[in-house]
C-alpha cells in the first residue's frame, strides 16, 4: 500500500538511465554481470585476464563457474588463447580507450565474448556480444551494474538495497575523498560479501539524475589537456578515439616511487591497480611492467582544464 504524508524525503529528479529496455538486466555489481552472461549463454567455461582485478574470479568461485587465465601482448591482444566449443572470452575494455573496429574484431576472432566494460562505461554495446558496465566507477553511486545483449533472459532476483553503503558518498562531500576513503574500502568487502541481485531503487534513481553528456564531454577534454601536458613523458598512451570516453588517462613512467612522492609532497592520490599479482607466477614482462608502474590519473567530471594543468605541473616536478 502506498503511504501517505509524513516528513519530506531526498528529493531526486525522474530522469532516464544511459542503459534501458528489455535487453538490459540492471544488477548491485559488476562482477555478478559477468556469472549472469556466463549463465545466460550456458558457457561451461570463461577465459579471464591475468592483468585484472581479483574480484571477478572470487564471483565465479562463488557461482562455481569454470574459468582459465589467459595473457596479452603489448597491444593488449589475447596472446595463444584456444577456445573450445561452449567457451567464452571475457575481453576488458581496459581505461575505456578500446576502439569499436578492435572490439568488432575480438568478437570476430573468438565469436563467443563477454565485453568487460567496468572502465568504459560508455562503450556502446557490441551486437551479438554481452556487455558489462559498472555504475561507479563513472558514477557517484556505491553499486550497480548493466549487463546488455538482445534476448538476454530476465531472472527473478532479489532486489538490493543501497542505502546503508552510500554513507561514505556523503561524508566525501563535506570531508573530502581522503577522509571517506576507509569507507570506501570497506564498501568493497561488502559488495565481495553480498549475492547476486538486481539493482537497488536507490541506485536506479541516483542514475536518473546523472549529467551524462557533461560526464563525456569532462572526460574527453580532461584527457586530451593531460596528453597534451603529459603525452611526452608518457611511455604508454594510446590515442584517444573520437568514440572512446575514459576512465583514467594511463601515465606509465618507470619510477616506483613516484606514486609515493605525489602522495606525500602534493597531495595527489593514484592508486596501484592488482599490486596482488606481483606475487603470482606467470606474469608477462609487459603486465608487470603495467602493475609496477602505470599511474590511472584522474580525468573525471570533477574536475576541468586548470585542475589538469595543476596536476600534470605537480606530475613533472615529481618525475625523477
Amino acid at each position: 500500500m502506498k503511504e501517505y504524508g509524513g516528513y519530506l524525503p531526498f528529493e531526486l529528479r525522474k530522469g532516464c538511465e544511459w542503459y534501458t529496455g528489455e535487453s538490459v538486466i540492471a544488477l548491485n555489481s559488476a562482477r555478478y554481470g559477468i556469472v549472469y552472461a556466463v549463465r545466460d549463454a550456458g558457457y561451461r567455461k570463461i577465459h579471464i585476464p591475468f592483468y585484472m582485478c581479483d574480484t571477478v574470479k572470487d564471483a565465479l568461485d562463488k557461482y562455481g563457474i569454470a574459468y582459465e587465465l589467459y595473457h596479452f601482448d603489448e597491444k593488449f591482444e589475447p596472446a595463444g588463447l584456444n577456445v573450445r566449443d561452449r567457451e567464452a572470452v571475457l575481453y576488458p575494455n581496459y581505461y575505456g580507450l578500446c576502439s569499436a573496429d578492435k572490439c568488432a574484431r575480438i568478437l570476430q576472432t573468438y565469436k563467443n565474448v563477454i565485453f568487460d566494460n567496468t572502465q568504459a562505461f560508455f562503450a556502446p554495446p557490441v551486437k551479438g556480444a554481452y556487455n558489462v558496465y559498472s555504475c561507479r566507477k563513472f558514477i557517484g553511486v556505491s553499486d550497480g551494474a548493466y549487463v546488455v545483449k538482445e534476448g538476454i533472459v530476465r531472472q527473478s532476483l532479489e532486489a538490493d538495497i543501497s542505502y546503508g553503503r552510500m554513507t561514505y558518498l556523503f561524508k566525501c562531500m563535506e570531508e573530502g575523498t581522503n577522509a571517506a576513503y576507509p569507507d570506501s574500502l570497506d564498501l568493497e568487502q561488502t559488495l565481495t560479501d553480498s549475492p547476486m541481485r538486481s539493482m537497488s531503487a536507490l541506485t536506479h534513481m541516483l542514475m536518473q539524475n546523472a549529467d551524462y553528456e557533461m560526464i563525456i564531454t569532462a572526460r574527453k577534454e580532461n584527457y586530451r589537456k593531460l596528453d597534451q601536458l603529459l603525452g611526452k613523458a608518457n611511455g604508454y598512451a594510446p590515442v584517444l578515439k573520437e568514440e572512446c570516453i575514459p576512465m583514467i588517462y594511463p601515465f606509465l613512467v618507470e619510477d616506483e616511487e613516484l606514486r609515493h612522492r605525489l602522495v606525500s609532497e602534493y597531495h595527489i592520490y593514484i592508486p596501484q591497480w592488482w599490486k596482488v599479482l606481483l606475487e603470482r607466477e606467470g606474469m608477462t614482462s609487459f603486465e608487470e611492467r603495467m602493475i609496477r608502474y602505470l599511474l590511472p590519473l584522474p580525468v573525471d567530471q570533477r574536475y576541468n582544464g586548470t585542475d589538469m594543468e595543476a596536476m600534470a605541473s605537480c606530475i613533472m616536478r615529481a618525475v625523477k
